[in-house]
């Protein structure tokens, strides 16, 4: 598979997954770089980052893999696993199963094909880490040149290029883009003499790219998500305000997360990504603390959602 001497597409695969990647969140993607290790066990492979393994799997050759996206009808004969993107039920099936297992619901694809998602994807996972100060300074130089008076005068003499770095450090973290990089310092210029804490200022750079965070989560152009109810967005919001973080914990985790479980599974039949919508003073607290519980989980706030959407709430999360 990464043999490209014996027909493996693997490398050619990954050097089209730099280019998107690149193009699509505004990051350059480092080269990445394919090793033996007679350590491993003889279908397995690790992706390191930095040197430090971010997750490793194990194939079965001769097989493809079925994947449950959560409507398969009934298991399949094979070996169990998990999709190891996403954390998915799946089986490792033989060719002749394939068509059984597309007709039962499952989505099935070549070990090539879960090797590219699976890096793909880590990669995603991670660009807040593989974005470095260095890369910052270059993404700054480059637009520079495009816009030389937006840009002059800004960076580093305005806005540090630390502060710089931690915001768009963050937007990558919860899968924002900053290709987006003038409007991105445009807003820094707003907002820079009130306050140089990176996290606010990130809060204040995602309202601004509002159009398109939508973008990013809409189905169909409508956005399906699950709101908290006012009763329960006042507590959590005195919470914040007061300093009272023990009691913000206590109704986030022991009200909140297991209501908001409960009903993760409606956003299956709209084929769209679990996503809770909250006021914006109460964001990044909320998402700070269900990231633990609910990794895939996306956390909007109202004032980032786009005036035009289609917005369709498919639960409310109420205390009982």
């Amino acid at each position: 598979y990464v043999d490209e001497s014996q027909g493996g597409d693997v490398p050619d695969r990954i050097k089209t997954v730099r280019r998107q990647l690149a193009s699509e969140y505004g990051v350059v993607i480092p080269l990445v770089h394919i090793r033996d290790n007679l350590k491993l066990r003889p279908h397995q492979y690790r992706i390191l980052i930095r040197g430090i393994e971010v997750d490793s799997f194990e194939i079965v050759p001769g097989h493809w893999l079925a994947i449950d996206l959560g409507n398969a009808r009934e298991p399949l004969q094979g070996i169990e696993t998990k999709d190891p993107s996403f954390k998915l039920k799946a089986y490792w099936i033989r060719e002749e199963l394939k068509d059984r297992a597309q007709k039962l619901g499952y989505m099935v694809v070549d070990i090539s094909t879960v090797m590219i998602t699976h890096i793909s994807e880590t990669i995603k996972r991670n660009l807040h880490e593989i974005l470095g100060r260095a890369e910052v300074l270059e993404l700054v130089e480059n637009l520079s040149r495009k816009y030389p008076k937006a840009v002059q005068g800004l960076v580093p003499d305005v806005v540090p290029v630390s502060v710089l770095h931690r915001v768009l450090q963050n937007l990558l973290r919860e899968g924002i883009p900053i290709n987006d990089l003038l409007t991105i310092l445009e807003t820094f210029a707003d907002y820079i003499e009130q306050t140089r804490d990176p996290d606010l200022l990130t809060e204040y750079v995602r309202q601004r790219l509002a159009k398109r965070i939508t973008r990013l989560y809409s189905t169909n152009g409508t956005l399906y998500a699950m709101i908290i109810s006012p009763k329960i967005e006042a507590k959590l919001t005195a919470f914040v305000q007061e300093g009272r973080e023990d009691e913000f914990l206590d109704l986030l985790i022991n009200t909140v997360y297991p209501k908001l479980s409960g009903e993760i599974s409606k956003f299956t039949q709209y084929q769209a990504l679990p996503l809770l919508i909250t006021s914006s003073s109460i964001r990044r607290h909320v998402r700070k603390v269900l990231e633990n519980y609910m990794p895939n989980l996306t956390v909007l706030s109202y004032n980032e959602l786009d005036r035009q959407l289609n917005l369709k709430v498919i639960g409310v999360i109420d205390e009982d």
